[in-house]
């Protein structure tokens, strides 16, 4: 396997590309009732965690922010005893298909490994297979709402940890 053109950094070392990211999130997702975009954005210190979640980490190219993911304690209010979770994977159209999400993802479990954590959580309507590939399990499918839970099992990335 090459290595990934990609740079994974933590936004606690990169604070100054927060708003972006958040901005990217609000564009594809949205926010909280009654948030607006500007307040979203300025709340880059609250995705800052080293040690605690939650946790952004941002994908650079050539040293330009290429995409984010976030890790945190919950993302489905109907399964809260699972923690934590991979969310807000996101990539800029123009540098998809090109491992970016890939290695973001890959980051997100090492970290989550780092943590301490041996299972890795997140919901989605349409990007299981992407995860599949990546080794991730289906833990429950919801045919009502789309929704399917993932797990990956962190227990070889903490045992790489290690070493």
């Amino acid at each position: 396997m090459h290595d990934s053109p990609f740079v994974v950094r933590l936004l606690a070392d990169e604070p100054a590309f927060g708003p972006l990211a958040l901005q990217w999130i609000y564009e594809q997702w949205g926010a909280a009732p009654g948030v607006t975009l500007e307040e979203a954005c300025g709340r880059t210190a609250r995705y800052a965690g080293r040690t605690t979640l939650p946790m952004m980490l941002l994908a650079f190219a050539a040293g330009t922010p290429a995409g984010c993911v976030v890790l945190r304690t919950g993302d489905c209010p109907a399964r809260p005893e699972l923690t934590p979770w991979l969310a807000s994977l996101y990539v800029h159209p123009a540098r998809r298909g090109r491992g970016a999400g890939t290695a973001l993802v890959c980051a997100a479990q090492r970290n989550a490994a780092r943590l301490g954590y041996s299972r890795l959580y997140l919901v989605t309507e349409t990007a299981a297979p992407f995860y599949r590939r990546l080794g991730w399990a289906t833990l429950e499918e919801t045919p009502d709402t789309g929704e399917i839970i993932m797990y990956a099992d962190l227990r070889q990335e903490a045992a790489l940890g290690k070493r």
